[in-house]
């Protein structure tokens, strides 16, 4: 399709023959995926007349505005007196591209709220600023792609970033735009408030349950979810007045009441010790790192289709009876932004391909794993959910 500067639009000239005929939009000339309507589904009736596909994957007429060719005066008119404009010019939106929650920065929160949109799980943003934001890469259209461009944006990578951090009339500013010093939450928690705990026991879950001497209500037991960062080490961080903190496997086994010795430390077979461990670096959404150097994989799924039990069914090539079906339960880790559940689930890294599912009705399509990933379910319904990664 041809792009047409003036508004933005793709468009293309159907033959006469096809004036009553169907319309599906592809990727590619061979795409079988990222298409609309879906596979199997009939196409959009064109019923003779100009159509245009909005973003909300609304099908409307739409009515071609011939442009108008002003007419020459046929005498000059008299300086004196300044006529006044026929039309008042429109004035341009000022919106920074990828900041669709327009709250003055680009971050992860920016990419959910697209994929939502994508989805058809939010449909409300449908205003102009919303659609000038979340075009990150200016091809006219909203879709994973412009997800794909924050990500770029946030592992600084602004060659791949499209225009994201640019404002709306830029051309190409010699700085990106400016972030705020509240920025996008690191991959890490800062090292001042952080501490870090050597999961030796190999628990599936680890807590920390911490409080101080004036204050032993900071949490309740067991506690909060700490964050994998490799090597079978676990981070949190805590207030700056937590005193003491006891680590536990979601209620299960525990240590003893340990003080703690200030911060950037890790606890390891009953002892601190200084963290000289690097900061998780963010990954390019095309070719991600596998973090794992260990045995297993770290596998997160948001259950954004509120299934009433979250399983994960694994195997390999080499062995496909790792697991009985439907799987093993997943774990809750935290909800997000959207109210939507988190789980997580450790893997052997021999392990090729995995399955959600509910146990019941619902599940997702074959899944080939080559390391730790999060997912979510992106499309699809019953036996046949399609599913999405996200950072």
């Amino acid at each position: 399709m041809t792009l047409d500067s003036s508004t933005g639009y793709y468009s293309i000239e159907v033959p006469d023959n096809l004036a009553d005929g169907y319309v599906i939009f592809t990727e590619t000339n061979n795409a079988t995926t990222n298409r609309y309507p879906a596979d199997m589904q009939p196409g959009l009736s064109l019923n003779s007349k100009n159509m245009l596909f909005k973003a909300n994957h609304e099908w409307v007429e739409y009515n071609v505005v011939a442009p108008t060719t002003p007419t020459q005066p046929t005498t000059a008119t008299t300086p004196s007196t300044a006529t006044e404009p026929t039309t008042t010019p429109t004035p341009v939106i000022r919106v920074l591209i990828g900041d669709v929650d327009n709250d003055g920065v680009v971050s992860i929160k920016d990419a959910t709220i697209i994929q939502r949109y994508i989805n058809g799980v939010n449909t409300i943003n449908d205003t102009e600023e919303f659609k000038l934001a979340a075009d990150t890469n200016g091809d006219g259209s909203i879709d994973i792609l412009d997800v794909t461009a924050i990500q770029y944006y946030l592992a600084n990578n602004r060659a791949m970033a499209g225009n994201c951090g640019k404002y709306t009339g830029e051309e190409d500013p010699t700085t990106p735009a400016t972030e705020p010093t509240e920025t996008t939450e690191p991959t890490t928690q800062p090292a001042s408030n952080t501490i870090y705990f050597k999961n030796t026991g190999n628990w599936s879950n680890v807590m920390a349950y911490y409080w101080s001497e004036d204050d032993t209500k900071m949490t309740t037991w067991p506690g909060e979810a700490m964050t994998s960062v490799g090597d079978n080490v676990y981070s949190i961080d805590l207030p700056s007045d937590a005193t003491y903190i006891i680590f536990n496997s979601n209620g299960g086994a525990q240590t003893d009441d340990i003080k703690l010795q200030g911060f950037g430390k890790i606890y390891e077979n009953g002892s601190w010790s200084d963290y000289s461990g690097s900061p998780v670096q963010p990954t390019y959404p095309e070719t991600p790192t596998n973090p794992d150097s260990g045995d297993n994989y770290t596998i997160t799924f948001t259950n954004n289709r509120n299934l009433g039990n979250v399983n994960c069914y694994y195997w390999s090539e080499a062995d496909t009876t790792i697991t009985a079906w439907p799987g093993t339960q997943m774990t809750y880790s935290t909800t997000n932004d959207f109210g939507e559940k988190i789980y997580t689930i450790e893997i052997p890294s021999s392990v090729d391909h995995i399955i959600f599912n509910d146990g019941s009705s619902s599940q997702t399509v074959d899944i080939a794993v080559t390391g730790s990933a999060k997912y979510y379910i992106s499309g699809g319904s019953g036996s046949a959910c399609t599913v999405e990664t996200w950072e």
